[in-house]
């Protein structure tokens, strides 16, 4: 026998990989202490080879890492400045809005009395004065709405 390998140590780790022993290789075994050894590393190597399979099991599916991913980096992008910036942003349009309308109020109520005085409630007045009222304040929410876009979408 040569003391870096027996011929009989494939033989014992495929044994030992089918369960196929023969009553001659467990007769070998009981002599060879080199094949011992090549069955200990054998078992050794199985019993990593498991545990390495059942911890790759344990791993989430992709679509799990790939949701707690995305709710990771949308908590980033919702910091406390962020929500500071976005409520600024929110009450510098609001006041927009609500200037626009405290500036056009008092030509719509001149407009009211004067078309109510001559001939009852007429809308051809107002119509042409509410198209561009409505078309500021379209652009205000407009602007408002993009400003949210961009503290949502750009980080």
């Amino acid at each position: 026998m040569n003391n870096l390998e027996c011929t009989f140590e494939r033989e014992v780790t495929h044994a030992e990989k089918t369960d196929a022993w023969n009553e001659r290789l467990q007769n070998h075994l009981q002599e060879c202490s080199s094949c011992r050894n090549a069955l200990l590393i054998a078992k050794a190597m199985d019993s990593v080879q498991a545990g390495a399979l059942q911890k790759a099991s344990a791993v989430p599916a992709y679509r799990v890492l790939w949701f707690k991913a995305q709710y990771m980096q949308r908590q980033e992008r919702l910091s406390t400045l962020d929500l500071v910036k976005l409520l600024g942003v929110s009450f510098v349009g609001a006041l927009a809005l609500i200037g626009i309308i405290v500036w056009k109020i008092p030509t719509l109520s001149s407009l009211l009395t004067i078309s109510e005085s001559a001939s009852g409630f007429v809308f051809h007045t107002i119509i042409p004065l509410s198209i561009p009222i409505a078309f500021i304040i379209a652009v205000v929410i407009a602007l408002w709405m993009y400003s949210l876009e961009f503290f949502f979408a750009r980080r």
